[in-house]
């Protein structure tokens, strides 16, 4: 029965309400509860709690989900952490620096020597980071099958750059995935790294990026097309205040 009528008031039975909001509500249980009269239907359905939103609409954007309708991420399979027998990929073992007072900090008197000690691991920067200049000499050499000079290429910047291939790559990164302007760029790499560049000089080097790294662009495009399946991803910009997204 649906109804339980017991009491004065006619109210839906505890088992009813716990299917409904489990999704293990039967046929049967649906048909008997639609039978009832549909005022009876309706304040009944109001006193219910509100219905786990998480199952709203199977097409709902996780990104407009609030974290606590998510519903849990699924177990690994496996263990996490690389397989046994994995080449390490650990850091290198930290420079070792000591520590000791020359006498007691409190009463300036002199201290009695122990074994004990702790470590602390320190990452930082270092203070005279900056930008270094290389002179690349290019030896010219006679090919006497094509007739011409031939020299061979620089790996360390673009062709006509000045500009390394790692400030360029950094800067690139710092504007287009993170969203830093060319002046706050600029403030960066003239002050704290001393490497002087202009805003206008910055974008020609993010053009000259752009035209190496076109072919690798086009495959992606070209494999893109030819998938059978493409996996969606989303997230939110803010370009003048307003909120995009990018898909």
């Amino acid at each position: 029965m649906v109804v339980n009528s017991s009491t004065d008031t006619s109210e839906i039975e505890p088992s009813f309400v716990q299917n409904f909001r489990s999704d293990t509500l039967t046929e049967a249980q649906a048909q008997a509860f639609a039978e009832q009269d549909p005022l009876f239907i309706k304040f009944q359905l109001s006193k219910l709690p509100s219905i786990n939103l998480s199952k709203r609409s199977l097409h709902a954007s996780s990104s407009t989900l609030a974290p606590f309708e998510k519903p849990s991420p699924k177990k690994r399979p496996r263990s996490p952490g690389a397989k046994a027998g994995h080449e390490g990929h650990s850091r290198e073992k930290p420079e070792r620096i000591d520590h000791r007072l020359p006498c007691c900090p409190d009463c300036g008197r002199e201290q009695t020597r122990t074994d004990r000690q702790r470590t602390r691991v320190i990452e930082d920067i270092p203070a005279n980071l900056k930008a270094e200049a290389v002179d690349h000499t290019l030896h010219r050499d006679w090919c006497s099958s094509c007739k011409k000079q031939v020299e061979p290429k620089v790996p360390d910047a673009l062709p006509a750059c000045t500009l390394g291939n790692q400030p360029a790559t950094l800067s690139a990164f710092l504007h287009y995935s993170v969203g830093t302007t060319t002046r706050q760029e600029v403030d960066v790499f003239n002050g704290h790294l001393q490497l002087k560049i202009t805003e206008g000089g910055l974008t020609q080097k993010w053009h000259r990026l752009a035209e190496t790294l076109k072919p690798w662009y086009e495959q992606i495009w070209d494999e893109c097309q030819q998938a059978a399946v493409l996996n969606a991803d989303e997230t939110g910009w803010h370009p003048n205040g307003a909120l995009i997204w990018l898909w």
